[in-house]
Parts: C-alpha cells; structure tokens; sequence
C-alpha cells in the first residue's frame, strides 16, 4: 500500500520520495524514514547526517525495520541483522554471534532484540541502564526501544507465562 507521512518535516523526513512504490513495512526514526517497497526495495528519506537515511547494500531480504534516532536496524528472513546510520554508543554494531534474532527494536542511541528462546540481548548507550537487561526477564514476546528527552531511553519488553497467557 501506500504510506502518510505528517508532522515537523524539518528535514523530508515527512516528505516520501515522489516514485516511492507500493509499501509493505515502514519505520520512523527522529528525522529519517524507512519503507520496504512489495518489490523488495529498500527506501530511505529525510536527515541524513549521519548515514541513516543511505540504504546500505543489503545481506538478505527485510522482514522487519526498526529505526532509532540516528541509526536503523533491520532484521532479514534468515533471523541475522544488519544496522547502520550513527554508532556513538555501539548502537549500529551487532554483537557478533547474536543471530539469529526473532524481533528487533531501536531505541534511542541503544537496540534490543528478541533471541529465538525468547530472551532479550542489548547494546549500545547503557547510561540510564537501558541496555542492562534484567536476568530475570524470560518468555519475551516484544520489546520497544523508547526516546525520552533528557538522555533518558527506557526500554520496555512484554513478556507471558510459559503456558502462553500474558502476566497477571
């Protein structure tokens, strides 16, 4: 389908590409957008300061974007991930032998992501602990980067019981 873009627009990033095709995945990150085109392709738009809205040659197909502030993270069929964009924390560099991944989230300046055990790796910026995951935090369903001003990016994660139901 199509998309619609709207708010600030200081820097295109509410501005698609004018021959942008049909889209099938989207992210937003602070000034920088991504879309999968149905045919593969993908795009990015908006602030490029710091490489995130240059595409990179890709490793594999996109099954999941996710874009943080200044950096963006995707995650392809085979489960492996590829990052790029700024990198001032660690944020961009994939923990090598992390894959593959069921999830992937971006924060900030920090990325999260889902292990097919259903447990939780981070990196990146750590400087409110939001790259700390808890030990006990098992059976992860999804989890969200967050932006807060003022340094401060929480991350979040829903998990359920082993048979399946959420928490009580």
């Amino acid at each position: 389908g199509s998309i619609e873009c709207w708010g600030l627009n200081q820097f295109g990033e509410c501005t698609p590409p004018r021959d942008l095709g049909a889209v099938s995945l989207v992210a937003a990150g602070y000034w920088h957008a991504l879309a999968l085109q149905t045919d593969g392709n993908l795009r990015a738009w908006g602030d490029n300061g710091t490489g995130q809205a240059t595409v990179p040659t890709l490793t594999g197909v996109p099954t999941q974007l996710s874009a943080g502030r200044l950096h963006n993270t995707i995650r392809m069929q085979d489960g492996s991930l590829q990052s790029w964009g700024s990198n001032g924390f660690g944020q961009a560099a994939v923990p090598a032998g992390i894959g593959p991944v069921t999830y992937v989230a971006c924060g900030n300046y920090h990325t999260l992501a889902i292990l097919p055990d259903r447990t939780v790796r981070a990196w990146g910026n750590n400087s409110s602990g939001q790259s700390t995951v808890p030990s006990s935090l098992e059976n992860v369903v999804a989890v969200g980067g967050g932006a807060r001003d003022r340094d401060r990016r929480p991350a979040t994660a829903h998990t359920e019981r082993r048979d399946g139901s959420p928490p009580g």
